[in-house]
This record gives structure tokens, C-alpha cells and sequence, in this order.
């Protein structure tokens, strides 16, 4: 049972053409493996190719409340940070988020196809890019449902067929996507 999530970054540096460029830039990611796979994917190539310096910053997840207070201290000082669907949607309704016109600052795909074609429905807001897909996968134990497992989703909120505990990312967005489809 697999679920697939979009996040959205406000860059993704390979995709840029032609943006004006600082001598560093901060990004701001969630740290560990997914960071890594950026700083290999991502920031090593654009810094190979522009010279511009990537600040690595692991603080994604508490973004929102982050930028608030750069920005009431007059003092912003990320340039690039990767959220969710939900904070992208904050961020730029509040303010605290560029405006990107997609087609004039990101490259067309290599077909030709435009971003703004590209990325549809996956843009959410003015501000912000689509940038990668994941997955959730839910489990369970084998010994503990019985002769019947589950096949969707659904079973986690059937407590009557599979009674006992259950085990959920802390956080709406998920688990209500999940019941909604209930």
C-alpha cells in the first residue's frame, strides 16, 4: 500500500536558465540521506558549473515560523528552502516567499515542453516548484490480523476487523489525506 506525496522547493538548481547569481546561497533541506542525495544530485554540479557556494541548512522542518522571524527582524537570510505542499501554500500567501514565474526562470525540459506544462497541476502556488516524489509504505504484523490482511489503506481505520494500536506520522496532512480516501 503505497501513497505518493509531492514536496515542492522553492529551486531546483539544475533546472534554473539564466538567474542572476550570488557568490553564495543557502539552502534550507531536512538533513541526513534525503540532504546528501542533494548536496550529490543537486549542489555539487551547480556549484561545479557556476561557482556560487552552497550553505547546507537542516532546518526544513520548522521553516514557516523560521522565515516569520527573519523576516520581522529584517534579516532573511535563506535563499532556497524545501517544504511540503501545505507550508509552500503558507509561505507564499503570507509573503515570505518569491513569486517565480516558472517558464522564464527554469528551463524547458528536454523535449521542449515549458515548466509551467511540465510541472501542472503539481504547482501549488506562484512560489514555489515542484521538486521531488516519495512514498509512504504502511505495514503490518502478519500474527496480529488474522486470516484476512488488510488491502488498502482503509484497514487502519477499521478497528472493528483489525483491532489494537496503531502507528502514525505525527502531523494532519498525511493521516487525514489518508481517511479522507476512507
Amino acid at each position: 500500500m503505497k501513497f505518493t506525496k509531492t514536496v515542492f522547493a522553492t529551486a531546483a538548481l539544475s533546472l534554473f536558465a539564466g538567474f542572476a547569481l550570488a557568490e553564495e546561497m543557502t539552502i534550507v533541506s531536512w538533513g541526513g540521506a534525503y540532504s546528501k542525495s542533494q548536496l550529490k544530485a543537486y549542489h555539487e554540479p551547480y556549484t561545479a558549473k557556476t561557482g556560487v557556494t552552497i550553505i547546507n541548512d537542516e532546518s526544513a522542518g520548522t521553516a514557516v515560523p523560521k522565515l516569520r522571524a527573519m523576516k520581522e527582524a529584517g534579516n532573511l537570510t535563506w535563499d532556497v528552502v524545501d517544504v511540503e505542499a501545505g507550508p509552500a501554500m503558507q509561505l507564499c500567501d503570507e509573503g515570505l516567499a518569491m513569486e517565480i514565474d516558472h517558464d522564464s526562470m527554469l528551463a524547458a525540459a528536454p523535449d521542449g515542453t515549458l515548466a509551467s506544462v511540465d510541472f501542472g497541476s503539481f504547482i501549488v502556488s506562484e512560489c514555489f516548484i515542484p521538486q521531488i516524489v516519495y512514498s509512504y509504505t504502511v505495514g503490518y504484523r502478519n500474527d496480529m490480523v488474522g486470516s484476512t490482511p488488510p488491502t488498502s489503506i482503509c484497514a487502519l481505520f477499521d478497528t472493528d476487523t483489525y483491532p489494537g494500536k496503531r502507528s502514525l506520522k505525527k502531523g494532519a496532512l498525511s493521516n487525514m489525506e489518508w481517511a479522507l480516501l476512507c
